[in-house]
């Protein structure tokens, strides 16, 4: 019995090593970058008229890379947005995502804002390639709602 016992574990211990060895990117681990960057914040672009994000501050140190964007609802209408996100590079006059990871996951979690008003939140960057010098973009969704008319929603994308 000592014998199986001891064997199984073996195997079960052999897989987890040979199942953590080919992970591609694990998101705990960070790169180092030789300076801070610079940053020239751009102008917001977005699908639906009143609907702005702002860039406020890029955290960028040895425990953390981060994005601070400020979200702003000029609309009449109330809006919601969430955790994912995604960054992109400009390379030859296209944007391609600089996520490093196979299976990005965000948590379905909606943040509302009312009509008129603004909301600060952070966004974690280690899960992407941003160490290369370059054009980057923030892209996120939102949905703007109408609650005279059931809660009817449009959906929204923004990007700075």
């Amino acid at each position: 019995m000592k014998k199986i016992t001891a064997f199984l574990f073996s195997l079960v211990f052999l897989f987890s090593l040979f199942s953590c060895a080919g992970m591609k990117n694990p998101p705990t681990e960070v790169k180092a970058f030789p300076e801070k960057p610079s940053a020239q914040m751009g102008k917001t672009h977005t699908t639906f008229e009143g609907m702005e994000i702002e860039i406020t501050n890029a955290l960028w140190n040895e425990e953390e890379v981060k994005l601070e964007v400020n979200w702003k609802n000029k609309t009449s209408f109330d809006a919601l947005f969430g955790e994912n996100f995604d960054i992109e590079r400009e390379q030859d006059g296209t944007w391609k995502s600089c996520v490093n990871t196979d299976n990005l996951c965000f948590a379905a979690i909606g943040y509302e804002l009312e009509s008129g008003k603004t909301q600060t939140k952070a966004y974690n960057l280690l899960n992407f390639d941003v160490f290369e010098k370059g054009k980057y973009r923030f892209v996120s969704d939102c949905f703007i709602y109408d609650k005279g008319r059931g809660g009817e929603s449009t959906k929204c994308e923004v990007w700075a």
